[in-house]
């Protein structure tokens, strides 16, 4: 994602594959322990605020 920012890609197709990605890696940290959870949402939140302001 910090490439599309930098460079300003505009695919869909490549954006339609990030949230997919997301969403598994939502479902993902999900299935974990409750023990291992805390670190991962830090890190997937990391990636969301590097993506707030890419796209429309």
């Amino acid at each position: 994602m910090g490439f599309a920012f930098e460079v300003g890609l505009q695919d869909e197709g490549f954006f339609d594959a990030m949230v997919r990605m997301f969403e598994q890696a939502l479902q993902a940290i999900g299935a974990l322990p409750d023990a291992q959870r805390p670190a991962c949402w830090l890190r997937l939140d990391a990636v969301r605020q590097r993506c707030h302001d890419i796209g429309y």
